[in-house]
C-alpha cells in the first residue's frame, strides 16, 4: 500500500511538472503574433480630423495639437472581428516622436482628452483606444462581468484577452505613421486597461515602453483579500474556483505574463487599491527585471475614493487626490522616457531597511546618486492597515551614496505586525521613485468599497445613503455631429458653454427633463438628455458642466462637427 502511494505522488508531480511546462508555451501560444502584426487587415478608417490647443499639464505653455477619432479591425474571439473606436492626438510641429497605445479602465471609455493630456505631456502620438463593448468600440463590454470572467474553454473570448490584442492593434496602426519613431512604441493604460499593456508587453517585441497604473496583476491574491474579483464573480454564474476563474487566473492574469515583458517598465500604483492591495501588485513587481523596471506608489490613492470623477469621498478617510496623482504620473513617465530616450540611466528605486532597538524602530534608504542630498524623501506610513497613510520627512545622514533615515518610538502603535510604509523620493522638476513596499506577512488589508455605483449595479444601501447626489457627468458620442446624450445621476443642473466661457445654453434641472431609468433596484438614479445645438452654433469646442446642490460641479469637454 504504501509503494502504490508513492507511486501515485510521484505521477502527480510529474504531471505537475509536464503541465507547468505545457502551460508556459500554452500561454504564449494564445496569441497570434503574425496576425496581430498584419496591418493588411487593419482597414482603418478616419472620421474626422481638427486642430487644437492644449495647456501643457506640465508647464504653462500652450501646445498646438492635431487630433482625431478612427475605426480598426481587431479579434474578437467566437465573435470574429472587432471595430476598435480611438482617438488620437499629436504636435504636428514634432517629428520622429514616441508612439503609445493609451487604456482607459474597466469602466471607462476612451477619451480624446485622454489622448490630448498624454500628447502635450510626452510629446508623444497618444492613441486612445475604447475597448471592446465601449464608447463606439464593437464586442463585449465588461459592464457585462460574465465577459470578465469567461475564459473556459478558450481565453481568447476573455474581456482582457481581447482589450490587450485591440492595443498590439493599435501599435500596428502607429508603427506605419511617418511621424513615429518605431523604436519607442508602448502603451499606457489605468486599471483594465494596465492590464491589457501588460500582456501587449510580453507578447509583443515591438514595445519598448510600458506604464501599467493601477493594475489587477493576480486576480488570486486580490481574492485573498475579498477584493473586486470576488465581487464581480458573485454577480456572474461562475464561482471561485470553477474552470472558468481557474482559465482567467491561468492564461489572463498579468503575474503569469511579467517574465516575459519587452519595453521597459514603470509600475504605478496606489497604496490603497480596493481592486488590488498593495502586496499583490508588490509581488507582481518583485518578478520583473530590475534593471528594465521602476516603481512609483501613489500614497492616498486607490480607484474611486480618492478620484474626482468617482466622488466617493464620505465617510471613508478620503479625499481628492486626483491631482497629485496626475502629476506624478505624467511627471515620472516624463521623466524616465526623456532618460530611456537620450541614453542616460534610469535612477533604481530606493533601498528599504528597518532596525528594531530598544527604545525606537530605525528605517533607512540608501537613496540612488541622481537624488543626491535630496530635500524631498519621506517615509510613507498605515499603522491601520492600509487604510490612511501618513508621511514623515526622512533626513540626510551622509553620502554619497546617500543615506537617509527617520525612526518611530518602539511602542504598541507601531506595530511592525500592522505596519505598512515604503520611502518616495523625489528629484526636480517630475520625477518620483518609490522603494518596494514593507507589507508583514498574511496581514489582512483594509479595503474600501467596491465601487458598485459606476457599473451602474447594486450597491449597499448604506453607501447609498451617503450618496445621494454623487457627481457623474457623461456625453456621448463625442465629438458629435448632430445631438449628444448627456447622463448624469438625478439632481444636475446641466449648462453649456462655449469656448469663450460663454454660457449658450442651460437645461432644466434633470430632475424633470430627460429620460430616467436605474439598472437595479438599489442602484442610483440616473437622467439623460439629448442636446441639439441651435442651427447658429458653429462647428467647434463646448464645455458642458453638470452641477448639483450640495456636492459641486463636473465639467465635460465636447466637440461639435457641424
Amino acid at each position: 500500500m504504501r509503494i502504490i502511494k508513492l507511486k501515485i505522488c510521484f505521477i502527480t508531480i510529474l504531471l505537475i511538472l509536464i503541465c507547468g511546462e505545457l502551460f508556459a508555451d500554452d500561454l504564449l501560444d494564445l496569441w497570434n503574433v503574425d496576425s496581430i502584426t498584419d496591418a493588411s487587415w487593419m482597414d482603418v478608417e478616419t472620421l474626422w480630423t481638427a486642430d487644437t490647443a492644449v495647456l501643457n499639464p506640465l508647464g504653462v505653455d500652450i501646445i498646438n495639437l492635431k487630433v482625431g477619432e478612427i475605426r480598426f479591425s481587431s479579434f474578437g474571439g467566437d465573435s470574429g472581428t472587432l471595430r476598435i473606436q480611438a482617438f488620437f492626438a499629436y504636435s504636428p510641429s514634432l517629428s520622429s516622436m514616441p508612439g503609445f497605445v493609451i487604456n482607459h479602465g474597466i469602466i471607462m471609455d476612451g477619451e480624446l482628452s485622454m489622448a490630448e493630456i498624454f500628447a502635450a505631456g510626452l510629446g508623444c502620438f497618444a492613441l486612445a483606444i475604447s475597448a471592446p463593448g465601449h464608447g463606439s468600440s464593437t464586442g463585449g463590454s465588461a459592464y457585462h462581468f460574465e465577459n470578465l470572467v469567461r475564459s473556459y474553454p478558450d481565453p481568447r473570448n476573455n474581456h482582457f484577452y481581447q482589450f490587450a490584442y485591440a492595443t498590439m492593434r493599435g501599435i500596428t496602426y502607429m508603427e506605419d505613421l511617418p511621424m513615429i519613431d518605431n523604436d519607442w512604441l508602448g502603451a499606457i493604460g489605468f486599471s483594465g486597461g494596465a492590464d491589457a499593456a501588460i500582456i501587449a508587453n510580453a507578447i509583443d517585441s515591438r514595445m519598448t515602453f510600458c506604464v501599467p497604473i493601477i493594475p489587477q496583476t493576480n486576480f488570486e491574491c486580490g481574492a485573498a483579500d475579498s477584493g473586486w474579483i470576488l465581487q464581480v464573480i458573485g454577480e456572474t454564474d461562475y464561482t471561485m474556483g470553477d474552470s472558468n476563474t481557474t482559465y482567467l487566473q491561468q492564461y489572463i492574469a498579468p503575474v503569469n505574463y511579467v517574465e516575459y515583458l519587452n519595453g521597459f517598465s514603470l509600475f504605478i500604483l496606489g497604496s490603497q487599491d480596493e481592486f488590488e492591495p498593495l502586496n499583490c501588485a508588490d509581488n507582481a513587481y518583485g518578478l520583473l527585471d530590475s534593471t528594465n523596471s521602476r516603481l512609483e506608489i501613489v500614497a492616498n490613492f486607490d480607484h474611486h475614493c480618492y478620484y474626482t470623477p468617482y466622488g466617493l469621498t464620505v465617510d471613508y478617510d478620503s479625499y481628492d487626490n486626483t491631482a497629485t496623482f496626475y502629476s506624478k504620473i505624467l511627471g515620472t513617465t516624463n521623466s524616465v522616457l526623456t532618460l530611456l530616450r537620450t541614453g542616460l540611466p534610469v535612477p533604481n528605486i530606493p533601498t528599504l531597511n528597518f532596525e528594531i532597538g530598544r527604545d525606537s524602530i530605525f528605517i533607512t534608504s540608501h537613496v540612488p546618486a541622481s537624488f543626491w542630498a535630496s530635500d524631498d524623501v519621506k517615509l510613507w506610513y498605515s499603522i491601520d492597515s492600509a487604510w490612511t497613510f501618513q508621511s514623515q520627512s526622512m533626513t540626510f545622514e551622509f553620502g554619497p551614496p546617500s543615506l537617509y533615515k527617520t525612526s518611530f518610538p518602539n511602542i504598541p502603535q507601531f506595530n511592525l505586525g500592522n505596519m505598512i510604509f515604503f520611502v518616495e523620493v523625489k528629484s526636480e522638476p517630475f520625477l518620483w521613485l518609490s522603494s518596494r513596499p514593507y507589507v508583514p506577512r498574511d496581514m489582512k488589508f483594509r479595503l474600501r468599497p467596491f465601487p458598485w455605483l459606476f457599473f451602474g449595479l447594486n450597491i449597499d444601501e448604506d453607501i447609498q445613503a451617503k450618496l445621494p447626489e454623487t457627481q457623474y457627468l457623461s456625453c456621448d458620442p463625442n465629438p458629435f455631429n448632430s445631438a449628444v446624450t448627456i447622463t448624469s445621476l438625478a439632481g444636475a443642473q446641466i449648462e453649456i458653454f462655449d469656448i469663450n466661457g460663454r454660457m449658450i445654453a442651460e437645461l432644466m434641472n434633470s430632475n424633470h427633463v430627460g429620460e430616467e431609468y436605474k439598472n437595479s433596484e438599489n442602484a442610483p438614479i440616473i437622467r439623460q438628455i439629448i442636446w441639439t445645438p441651435e442651427d447658429n452654433l458653429g462647428s467647434g469646442i463646448y464645455f458642458i458642466r453638470a452641477s448639483w446642490e450640495k456636492t459641486g460641479m463636473v465639467t465635460k469637454r465636447v466637440i461639435y462637427l457641424k
